[in-house]
């Protein structure tokens, strides 16, 4: 098994979502990050490790991160426009 196989493996039985929420061991995200999820990746994770799991898992940690970034509030700028700063 690979590196990253052992890794996925070591995350699969942890109890903490990537997240950083509380997740059923053996399950691969918490119920909020799964629920987010589309189907055709929800249905991918229950792919075997070696079988699938990894593209599912790396499609997943995308997506999530996509989602991530579209509810977190933003930042303000300092300079908002181009050319608006002294």
């Amino acid at each position: 098994m690979s590196d990253l196989a052992h890794e996925l493996a070591r995350e699969l039985l942890s109890e903490k979502c990537p997240c950083g929420r509380r997740k059923q061991s053996r399950k691969t995200f918490c119920s909020t990050c799964y629920h987010s999820l589309p189907t055709t990746i929800k249905y991918a994770l229950y792919l075997r490790i070696g079988e699938g799991y990894e593209e599912a898992y790396a499609s997943a940690a995308k997506h999530l991160d996509c989602v991530k970034k579209l509810t977190e509030p933003q930042q303000p700028t300092l300079f908002p426009r181009e050319g608006n700063h002294p």
